[in-house]
């Protein structure tokens, strides 16, 4: 039996809203197993369902002061979770969404985004100051010319220049690397 499991729901979300965090267990004790069902039969699988759950009851928690004890808890936690549920499929399907627009031979390899990255590391380690902060500028910060212009001093199209001519350097090791690596 946990810690006021006896009193209702109403005398628990007081205690806690009075600051007697430990009475909330009993509120997660109480409820957790109905609202992971709730769930299920709303279609959310075993392991979503009680994510969801217990980001429900999170939530519920940290907004435990603006809840009105005159009200159902349950229903209270159970639109927190419907809620989350609801942003949990969509967040899925614009994941789904990006994976099924990125062909497969475009995904990225760890191993081979690794060996960019050195080969990138060591590009970048060849360049001057200007045209390093030029690169990491705008490729990896993605600052516009505009701001890059305001920031050096210099205009926009000599800006863009310089990167061309940057780029064209990286390019050219890589196109040569290409040639030469074997089919098969």
């Amino acid at each position: 039996m946990t810690l006021g499991s006896h009193l209702p729901d109403a005398e628990l979300v007081v205690r806690v809203q009075n600051g007697e965090r430990q009475w909330f267990d009993t509120l997660v004790d109480r409820h957790f197993p109905l609202l992971v069902g709730l769930l299920r039969v709303r279609g959310a699988p075993p392991a979503v369902a009680e994510d969801v759950a217990q980001e429900a009851f999170l939530k519920a928690f940290l907004n435990i002061r603006q809840f009105d004890p005159k009200n159902k808890f349950f229903n209270f936690v159970a639109t927190i979770a419907k809620n989350a549920l609801i942003d949990h499929v969509r967040r899925r399907r614009i994941e789904e969404r990006v994976l099924l627009a990125i062909p497969p031979a475009e995904l990225p390899d760890p191993e081979s985004e690794a060996v960019k990255r050195v080969a990138m590391q060591d590009f970048l380690a060849t360049l001057n100051e200007e045209t390093r902060f030029l690169i990491e500028a705008r490729v990896f910060k993605g600052l516009s010319f505009a701001e890059l212009a305001e920031l050096t001093g210099q205009t926009e199209n000599a800006l863009r220049v310089k990167l061309h001519r940057a780029l064209a350097k990286l390019k050219g090791p890589a196109a040569k690397e290409a040639d030469h690596e074997p089919v098969g």
